[in-house]
C-alpha cells in the first residue's frame, strides 16, 4: 500500500523533528 509506506514515513519524519527539534534549541542558545 502506497499510503502506508506515506504514513509512515510521515511518521519517521515527525519523531526526526521531534527530536532534533531540542537539539537544535539547545545548540541556539549556547551560540
Amino acid at each position: 500500500e502506497p499510503a502506508l509506506i506515506i504514513t509512515m514515513a510521515l511518521i519517521v519524519l515527525f519523531i526526526v523533528v521531534s527530536v532534533l527539534q531540542p537539539l537544535l534549541q539547545l545548540n541556539s542558545m549556547i551560540n
